[in-house]
């Protein structure tokens, strides 16, 4: 018996991931705040158009080298410091109790 031997793997370069978010009014839930994957102009994806009320991000940003759930948390971060309608928004939305819990 001849033992096989492992072709030697490719060494494959590391994708950087990037992430275009954009904060948007919930259509269900009471308008509660939404994030969900945005073009670079901050209008929804076709097929996250039903859910939420408008096209147009309330807050939108693009994250380089960072994970999911890290770009997500930087962007709710980015918003609350953001204009006075984004701050209001997340403002009364932090009032209110998470719809899960109620």
């Amino acid at each position: 018996m001849s033992k096989k031997t492992n072709a030697p793997k490719n060494a494959t370069a590391k994708k950087t991931l990037h992430w275009s978010l954009g904060l948007f009014r919930s259509a269900s839930n009471g308008g509660d705040p939404i994030v969900l994957y945005c073009r670079k102009d901050g209008s929804v994806a076709p097929y996250y158009a039903k859910k939420v009320k408008a096209k147009q991000a309330l807050f939108h940003a693009s994250y380089s080298g960072v994970t999911y759930a890290e770009a997500r948390k930087q962007l709710l971060k980015d918003a609350a410091k953001a204009s006075g309608k984004t701050k209001a928004f997340l403002a009364a939305a932090n009032d209110r109790e998470p719809v899960a819990a109620q």
